[in-house]
């Protein structure tokens, strides 16, 4: 597992000079204390500290520091006079004769931080500082679990046997090992071993039964069990948590299917000449052909596949053989036994929902098929005849397009948006209905609660804010996306008028700056507050509300916005002389 590194360079727009080399590792800013800022009515007060996190070193080896999911944190791989060193957070580690950079990474919490190095004859996992040696260590490095909470690697001990490592604690020794992979609760971990030229799978540390092969090792998404199919002489067998459940001569190529949400599992099994779906450990009815593709809805209720007993395609649902159809793009709705999915009709294709077939016949329906309101209410789904495509939203066909605008068709709560180009404009269509025509549309935007939307349009003198269906304000200039509150109370942009550039909030334009950073502008969680990056021509500041905080950065982290931890604290990332800085706001009581 290696989380891929964000490259640094620092925005463009925002950075007046390239950061130099003005800081050796090490060093500190001028001040980490706290310095306060204030606006002009002196009604919000902030105070800004500095951590140096890395520096614009020239010996640097990594293609590009790795920084943390979190952002708080930064690494790379330094190299010189030999040796290979690792700088974290600005602490450079203990010298090494060698360095694995693709080792170098943040567990998923940012909480860890681990690479694998070699000093001397010895390998050595550095995990949070501490080193762990082994003679060797296995390609697949360190792995995390899904939260963070859970370590583990594979080394050769000094007799040349292996051992996974999981939390620090050795388990026994084996002949190889496989990667080690952790449940998706993060409860259980797992791996395939072999002892004697034979495979058994370890559970939490306790091995099975051997095998001849060991195949499709798979965690289910609910309930923490594990799943393999295993061979035995010709015989495959179908084990769950390291008992088998049945015996077939082959197993579906599509290997198990598990829901979303529900504690059930699924897989196509050949037995007696006949194929069929092992559900849960009960065998279905047997076909000639059972076809990849079965598909779960979420919460498990229920179960779609396509079997055959000679030429055609049969649905089975939940067992019981339904319609003789070819079908495809099954897709289940939010209400209980709310089910659609795709047919061939002749030479075209037809949309079944609920049982009934819609009257519309395409040349194709496009993926994903037929989505679903987040309430079941509503249904959508876009189709194709020859070249042009239509939205079908509630069994009425929209208009005939060619092509997409901003955004394709997607429900955001019980609403439907999508938006087409036109005759040379660009059109936004809200619950099948059509907006006005603009020459460009920017957005739309969506509150958090999804109740409300925004978007820009472009007319002929300007650019028109649209707020719920009706127009709002026009200003001679727009950018970025309107941006909503979480609980849509409020509402701020970015507009322009001749050479400047400010944010409106609520309908108030805020202070005047030469430049706005391109979709910079976030809420606090509540709502109250609204942050975001502004420069002038000499200056890179961040902006709260309308107090100004100026540290003296020559640039904010190339693609890096204000982030709030909480309604009242933020941060962001800069660089001055040459010193990477994670700066952390935190807003004062007046």
């Amino acid at each position: 597992m290696h989380l891929a590194p964000a490259r640094l360079p620092f925005s463009g727009i925002l950075l007046a000079a390239s950061l130099t080399c003005g800081a050796s590792a090490g060093a500190q800013t001028d001040d980490e204390a706290a310095r306060v800022f204030e606006n002009a009515s002196k009604s919000l007060r902030i105070a800004a500290t500095e951590f140096p996190i890395g520096f614009d070193d020239p010996s640097m080896s990594s293609p590009a520091p790795l920084l943390s999911p979190d952002g708080r944190s930064i690494a790379y791989s330094v190299s010189g006079s030999g040796k290979m060193t690792v700088v974290h957070n600005g602490v450079e580690s203990e010298p090494y004769d060698g360095l694995s950079e693709p080792s170098l990474q943040f567990s998923p919490d940012s909480s860890h931080f681990t690479f694998v190095a070699k000093r001397g004859d010895d390998m050595i996992v550095v995990l949070d500082g501490e080193e762990h040696a082994h003679p060797n260590i296995s390609e697949h490095g360190v792995t995390f679990s899904s939260d963070g909470s859970r370590v583990a690697w594979v080394a050769a001990t000094e007799t040349q046997e292996i051992q996974a490592f999981v939390d620090g604690k050795p388990d026994e020794p084996f002949d190889s090992i496989g990667e080690v992979t952790f449940s998706p609760d993060n409860q259980h971990y797992a791996y395939v071993a072999k002892r004697s030229g034979l495979p058994t799978v370890v559970l939490d540390g306790v091995e099975g039964d051997y095998f001849d092969e060991i195949r499709q090792l798979t965690w289910s998404n609910v309930g923490g069990h594990l799943f393999c199919v295993a061979r035995s002489g010709e015989v495959d067998l179908i084990v769950r948590d390291t008992e088998i459940v049945t015996e077939c001569s082959r197993f579906g190529r599509a290997g198990f299917t598990f829901p979303k949400n529900a504690d059930r599992y699924a897989i196509a099994v050949y037995q007696g000449d006949m194929w069929h779906m092992l559900v849960d450990g009960e065998l279905h009815e047997g076909f000639k052909n059972v076809f990849p593709g079965a598909s779960f809805s979420d919460d498990g209720r229920h179960l779609v596949y396509a079997a055959g007993r000679g030429r055609g395609h049969l649905l089975v649902l939940d067992g019981e053989v339904r319609r003789d159809y070819v079908f495809d793009f099954v897709s289940f709705g939010p209400k209980p036994d709310q089910m659609a999915y795709v047919v061939r009709n002749g030479d075209q294709f037809q949309v079944v929902v609920d049982g009934v077939e819609h009257d519309f016949l395409f040349d194709q329906i496009l993926p994903p098929g037929v989505m679903f309101s987040d309430d079941g209410e509503h249904i959508a789904y876009a189709a194709k005849v020859g070249e042009r495509k239509a939205v079908v939203y509630d069994g009425k066909r929209g208009p005939f397009f060619t092509q997409y605008a901003t955004n394709l068709p997607r429900f955001n709560g019980e609403r439907l948006f999508y938006s087409i180009k036109k005759r040379g404009s660009q059109i936004l269509f809200v619950d099948g209905e059509p907006q006005e025509a603009y020459k460009r549309l920017i957005g739309p935007s969506y509150s958090g609660d999804l109740s409300r939307y925004a978007y820009f349009g472009q007319s002929d003198d300007g650019w028109e804010l649209v707020v719920d269906g009706e127009v709002q304000a026009k200003y001679p200039f727009a950018r970025d996306v309107p941006v909503f509150s979480h609980d849509g109370t409020k509402l701020a942009f970015v507009a322009g008028r001749e050479r400047n550039m400010f944010v409106v909030l609520n309908g108030v334009e805020g202070k005047a700056l030469d430049l706005v950073g391109p979709d910079t502008l976030t809420f606090s969680p509540d709502g109250q507050h609204v942050a975001y990056l502004g420069a002038t021509a000499d200056r890179r500041f961040v902006m709260v509300d309308d107090a100004e905080v100026d540290v003296g950065f020559s640039g904010f982290l190339g693609g890096d916005v204000p982030t709030w931890d909480d309604e009242r604290s933020l941060r962001i990332r800069g660089g001055r002389l040459g010193v990477w800085v994670r700066l952390e706001l935190d807003l004062l009581q007046p």
